[in-house]
């Protein structure tokens, strides 16, 4: 029987650039919503964190408590309208990262475990990348990180994923 003492001394002994995952690897898509909902008469209270993004001059807003409760949650495909979004949420390292644009074509985006560093795999049409990478063959979106009632009262027209569409 091996003690706690050795499994200590192992983890602490494997490399800055260990072995690429720390976990079982697998392979998810995480959610997709086809259509956001109008935030008009919507009970979301105004204090409630949101991520705030424009796609072509139409407002969204992503509910930041929808991304929480397991990785699998961790990816958002957002293909309402004609400008497809991915938001990526990671829970480890507590990043963001929004993906797409105007007249953009997306590739294949799905989670794929947990890497050595801690940080969370993105496979790019089955390619795996680091959440962090700066070499993502993605490209990004500017957000805001605000409140629900702060982005609502600045673009009334926005569109909204609750997570419980």
């Amino acid at each position: 029987m091996v003690g706690a003492g050795w499994v200590t001394w192992k983890f602490l002994q494997t490399p800055a650039t260990g072995p690429r995952y720390t976990e079982s690897r697998f392979i998810s898509d995480g959610m997709a919503v086809q259509n956001l909902v109008t935030g008009q008469g919507l009970s979301i209270p105004d204090t409630e964190p949101v991520l705030g993004v424009m796609v072509d001059d139409q407002p969204r807003a992503y509910v930041l408590q929808a991304f929480s409760g397991g990785m699998q949650r961790s990816l958002l495909r957002d293909n309402s309208g004609p400008n497809p979004v991915v938001v990526t949420c990671c829970g480890r390292t507590f990043t963001i990262r929004v993906f797409g644009g105007a007249e953009q074509q997306l590739p294949v985006i799905q989670l794929g475990g947990w890497r050595a560093d801690q940080t969370m795999e993105l496979l790019v049409n089955g390619e795996g990348y680091s959440h962090k990478s700066d070499s993502l063959p993605l490209p990004e979106l500017p957000f805001e990180q605000t409140t629900w009632g702060a982005w609502k009262e600045a673009h009334p027209d926005t569109r909204v994923f609750t997570g419980r569409e």
